[in-house]
C-alpha cells in the first residue's frame, strides 16, 4: 500500500502579502473521499476503501496514488484483472516509483503478470526522463509572498463608507480569478471582495490552478504536510488584514464564501480566527476533525460566528454526509448554523446554489 502522496466589470486590483506561516504542527486534514478511502484501508476494511477510492479516482483520475492504492485493494481481494487496469491506470496518470510495487506485499498476486511488469517498465522510464539518477525529494517550511485580487463596489471612490468584506476562496486547481467570479454572480453593490489564491500549482487536465496541498510526493502524515492547513488559513488571514490596512473595510462585516477545497478553508479559517471571521458560506465543503476540537467550536459560539452550509445530494467528489454531519455537530454545540441541501445537483455551483448565495449575502447585509 502507498500512503505518501494524497495524490475569474471592474478591474480587479492585485496585491501581494507575506505571511508569516505558523510553526505548530497539527494532525493530517483529510480531502474527503481519498482520506475515508485511507480510513477504511487502516482499518482493513476492504470493500468500503475499494468505494471510497472508486469515487474518487472517478473524480479525480490524475490521482496516481488513489489509483497505485486501488490496485492494492482489488489485488488483496482476489480482483487481479482489475487490480492490473488499476496500476496501469496509476502509472498512466503518472506514477514514477519502479521499486515500491516490486517489493509491495498487497502486489503479490499480480507480480508475475506481463501487464504489470511492462507497466513497472513505463514508471521506471518515466522516472529517468524526470531527473537525476537516484534524486532525493526533501521538503522545507518557508515564509512566502502570496497574492489575492480585490474587488471594489461601483461607489467605492464616490463615497466615505465603510464597506462589509467578503473573501471568496476558490477549490482545488481553480484560480483566484476563476472563483473570483462569484463577486460578479451574487452582486457587487455595496460589498468589497477580495479572492485569494491558493499556493500550490497544480494542474487539471490541461489547465493550470492552484491548491492549498503541496502536489509533490509528500506523506500525509509527515509534519511539514499537516501544516498545509494551518497555514492557508494564516494566508488568508494575512489577506484579510492587508484589505483592512489598504481599503475601508468595516471590521465587524467579514465574510467568507467557499467552495470545495474553499468550503473546507472557510470553516478551517472560522475556526482558527473566530474573532476575525462573523459569517461563512461553506458549499460542497469537507470539515476535518481537527478544526472542531470542543476548543474551537467553543470560540466559535463564543464569538457568534454564523455558518451557512449547502451542499448537492449528488456530489461525487465531496460526500454530501461531510455537511449534514457538520451540521448537526454545530446545532449540538449551540451554533448558529443553516444548511440548504439541493436534491440532484453535482459538485458544481448550478443555479440553485447560486440564488442561495444571493440570498446569504442580502441576509447579512441586512444584519
Amino acid at each position: 500500500m502507498q500512503f505518501g502522496k494524497v495524490v475569474s466589470a471592474m478591474a480587479a486590483v492585485l496585491f501581494f502579502v507575506t505571511a508569516t506561516l505558523p510553526t505548530t504542527a497539527q494532525t493530517s486534514l483529510r480531502p474527503s473521499w481519498r482520506d475515508m478511502a485511507l480510513g477504511m484501508l487502516g482499518q482493513g476494511k476492504l470493500d468500503s476503501a475499494q468505494y471510497f477510492y472508486e469515487k474518487w479516482v472517478e473524480a479525480d483520475p490524475r490521482d496516481e496514488g488513489s489509483w497505485y492504492n486501488l490496485a492494492c485493494v482489488y489485488a488483496l481481494s482476489g480482483e487481479r484483472e482489475k487490480a492490473i487496469e488499476a496500476f496501469e491506470a496509476s502509472v498512466a496518470a503518472g506514477w514514477d516509483d519502479p521499486e515500491h510495487p516490486m517489493n509491495d506485499g498487497d502486489l503479490e498476486s499480480i507480480r508475475s503478470d506481463p501487464r504489470f511488469l511492462a507497466a513497472v517498465d513505463s514508471a521506471r522510464n518515466a522516472a529517468r526522463k524526470d531527473g537525476p539518477e537516484g534524486y532525493i525529494r526533501r521538503f522545507v517550511e518557508t515564509r512566502t509572498i502570496a497574492t489575492y485580487i480585490a474587488m471594489l463596489p461601483d461607489d467605492y471612490d464616490e463615497t466615505d463608507r465603510a464597506y462589509p468584506l467578503c473573501v471568496i476562496l476558490h477549490g482545488s486547481g481553480s484560480t483566484e480569478l476563476g472563483h473570483g467570479r462569484i463577486a460578479d454572480m451574487v452582486g457587487r453593490d455595496g460589498v468589497i471582495y477580495i479572492a485569494p489564491r491558493a499556493l500550490n500549482t497544480t494542474v487539471f487536465g490541461e489547465q493550470v490552478g492552484y491548491t492549498a496541498w503541496p502536489t509533490e510526493d509528500i506523506d500525509s502524515l509527515d509534519p511539514l504536510y499537516t501544516r498545509s492547513a494551518p497555514n492557508y488559513a494564516e494566508l488568508v488571514r494575512a489577506c484579510i488584514e492587508d484589505a483592512r490596512r489598504t481599503y475601508r473595510v468595516d471590521p465587524a462585516k467579514v465574510m467568507i464564501i467557499g467552495h470545495s477545497q474553499g468550503a473546507a478553508f472557510s470553516y478551517i479559517t472560522a475556526a482558527t480566527y473566530p474573532d476575525l471571521v462573523g459569517s461563512i458560506f461553506s458549499y460542497a465543503g469537507y470539515f476535518p476533525e481537527e478544526f472542531r476540537t470542543p476548543a474551537h467550536l467553543q470560540r466559535l459560539r463564543e464569538e457568534g460566528v454564523r455558518i451557512t452550509l449547502a451542499h448537492g445530494t449528488a456530489d461525487n467528489s465531496v460526500d454530501v454526509e461531510e455537511s449534514r454531519t457538520m451540521e448537526e455537530i454545530l446545532k449540538e454545540e449551540g451554533i448558529d448554523v443553516e444548511a440548504h441541501f439541493f436534491e440532484g445537483v453535482n459538485h458544481f455551483i448550478q443555479p440553485e446554489v447560486r440564488e442561495a448565495m444571493i440570498a446569504w449575502m442580502k441576509n447579512q447585509l441586512h444584519r
